[in-house]
């Protein structure tokens, strides 16, 4: 199946190689248009499913990356720019922004036995991980950029970092899980995005929920599977315009901060 419309020729995705992130891969794959996708994964996590994915299509290549560690982004960044041509000439059109943890059944996660490691260990991740990655590609982001391609920063982050509607991410009597760093690591990087778009006004930076999934993260009581959220944020991102940087959003609308 070949899908269209895409204006993106250049791809990175980070987390790719489970998830929502290897859901991605496999939905960007359908677009003839792409003719590069660097599907970034963690290596401990194994990457069975995405070297099935790799076999496939020729427009995958894989790359290693830990965002929790400056030397190994930083190496992600120079096999990238090595293969789109070079420091001077390289140009990246999209970058997803997907690696999260999420710590379950801890004390630690909670407000009243807060553990300080598992606190900075969401935010190093969730967070940190996103704002490294994103800088080290911000030369081949704005290349792209000056050169009248398409530039974006995709960050998946959730509703669980929005102030109005984190309510349900509280009650366990809702179905969620109630996981207060996971939620403040995701406002963090909602805010980056909403200063990036402001710093970097010719790049389109918007952060976006992609819903409760049915990924080893999101459990099996999720309501939307993995093909559903990919194919719904594909076309979101298909969408985006200038006007749409900064926002906090989902597959359907808006999100507020």
């Amino acid at each position: 199946m070949t899908a269209s419309s895409f204006i993106d020729n250049t791809v990175f995705i980070t987390g790719a190689n489970r998830g929502i992130g290897l859901g991605l891969v496999r939905e960007l794959a359908k677009y003839s248009e792409i003719t590069l996708i660097f599907a970034a994964y963690y290596e401990p996590d194994g990457t069975e499913e995405l070297d099935v994915v790799c076999e496939k299509h020729p427009s995958i290549r894989k790359v290693p990356i830990d965002t929790t560690d400056d030397k190994s982004i930083k190496s992600a960044a120079e096999l990238v720019e090595e293969t789109l041509g070079g420091e001077s000439s390289a140009k990246l059109n999209l970058l997803i922004n997907v690696a999260a943890i999420l710590v379950l059944d801890d004390p630690g996660i909670t407000p009243q036995e807060p553990d300080r490691e598992i606190y900075l260990r969401h935010f190093n991740v969730n967070t940190m991980g996103a704002i490294m990655t994103t800088a080290a590609f911000l030369p081949m982001l704005r290349r792209a950029a000056a050169s009248n391609q398409p530039a974006r920063v995709i960050n998946i982050s959730s509703t669980a970092g929005s102030t109005e509607k984190c309510h349900p991410f509280y009650n366990t009597a809702e179905g969620m899980v109630k996981n207060f760093p996971y939620g403040i690591s995701k406002a963090a990087l909602t805010h980056y995005t909403k200063a990036l778009s402001i710093d970097e006004p010719e790049i389109v930076a918007v952060a976006i929920c992609p819903g409760w999934v049915r990924t080893k993260m999101g459990g099996p009581n999720a309501t939307t599977t993995v093909e559903e959220c990919a194919s719904g944020l594909v076309e979101r991102i298909k969408n985006l315009s200038k006007e749409d940087s900064g926002k906090f959003m989902n597959a359907t609308g808006d999100i507020p901060y």
